[in-house]
């Protein structure tokens, strides 16, 4: 009969294959995957609330919108039959005192080809590209600007535009969750600012490193704040591409991984353009250098260089500076950028190039479109 004064006392021993799940650290492991579960869920939740909230929102948009068109209908209605009365009146020997209002229609800027729109042959790289007058949105030169391509992380433009709708003052902070950066840093093409879970910054820093950069984790933190969900957020940019004009885009995810969205270099004129009419992400578009403010992360800061002013290294152009721009890439859609410049005569020009093989190709483009190409 064994005796249990000798029975091991060693942990190892007593517990043999089990000994690793008393293990001190993984009982803790444990404990922290129980904790970061139930976090996920709470904050699973609230991005469901913030979702109902963004659909409640959207709803009651289109409900004003549709009571605002049943309204005006209704007044055109009624006007025109005021002013059949009057004539009547008028035929009677009673003139009417009022005449009908007329209502102006919003201005979209409209990218038009014209007999004096040149086409680039072999100088351009790109196989699209376009060339386009800010002011009056005369087309000046158009490679299958009209061809449906992929946008790659032009798509950020629109991102930025409508997060700039939605977010409201920029020197709020944002607090990155695991759930946002997560699948980032597990997908190899996004590009990354580097924050980290806990980590905090204003929208305005998202906003710079979402433009200068594309950084994916900047991109991602600023439609959470927008809309609570990237679906949400998708619909908002695809409402705000029908009410600009972008007649052949359809965006499938902000960051422009997806090889499923579409648009074309016409379009994407159309989306430059309403960046630059927006002064604050005019400015930030236009931003060679920033530096993110240190913290307990990032003790140094991170330095910020816009990647497409590093690329330009003194072949600019005599007759336009290049005042900002966009760069795109992914495999698929090819090296892309959107960009626009300020002639020595003062006019604004928008350039946009999609599917080059190199990565300095979309900048000589530019200058080549800007250079050979500005005078109609």
């Amino acid at each position: 009969m064994k005796n249990y004064d000798d029975r091991p006392r060693d942990p190892e021993e007593k517990y043999g294959a089990f000994f690793d799940a008393y293990d001190a650290d993984r009982i803790e492991a444990a404990r922290q995957a129980r904790l970061m579960q139930d976090r996920a869920e709470r904050e699973k939740e609230a991005r469901a609330k913030r979702r109902r909230y963004v659909r409640r929102r959207a709803y009651f948009r289109r409900t004003v919108a549709l009571l605002l068109v049943a309204g005006m209908v209704i007044w055109l209605i009624l006007g025109i039959k005021s002013c059949v009365g009057g004539v009547r009146s008028e035929e009677d020997g009673a003139v009417s005192s009022e005449a009908p209002v007329e209502t102006a229609a919003p201005v979209l800027f409209v990218p038009s080809f014209t007999a004096q729109t040149r086409t680039p042959g072999d100088d351009v790289y790109s196989t699209n590209a376009i060339l386009v007058d800010a002011k009056s949105g005369a087309v000046l030169a158009s490679k299958n600007g009209e061809a449906i391509v992929r946008p790659a992380s032009l798509v950020k433009m629109m991102t930025a535009l409508v997060a700039a709708e939605h977010v409201g003052d920029v020197r709020q902070t944002y607090t990155f969750p695991y759930q946002v950066l997560a699948p980032l840093y597990r997908d190899d093409e996004a590009i990354m600012v580097g924050y980290f879970e806990g980590e905090q910054a204003t929208l305005n820093e998202l906003f710079h490193g979402m433009l200068m950069i594309s950084g994916a984790d900047a991109t991602m933190g600023l439609v959470d704040r927008a809309a609570g969900s990237e679906e949400a957020f998708v619909a908002l940019m695809n409402e705000k591409a029908a009410e600009l004009g972008m007649k052949d885009t359809h965006f499938v995810d902000p960051i422009g991984l997806s090889g499923d969205a579409r648009t074309t270099c016409r379009d994407l004129a159309i989306l430059v353009k309403a960046v630059l009419d927006n002064d604050y992400l005019r400015t930030v578009f236009s931003t060679e250098d920033y530096t993110l403010p240190a913290n307990s992360f990032h003790p140094d800061g991170i330095p910020l260089k816009h990647s497409m002013f590093v690329k330009m290294a003194g072949d600019e152009p005599e007759v336009a500076v290049i005042k900002g721009g966009k760069t795109g890439f992914t495999g698929l859609a090819g090296y892309c950028l959107a960009s626009y410049a300020v002639t020595t005569d003062g006019r604004t020009l928008i350039a946009v190039t999609t599917d080059a093989n190199g990565s300095y190709r979309p900048v000589y483009d530019a200058f080549t479109l800007y250079k050979d190409y500005s005078q109609s």
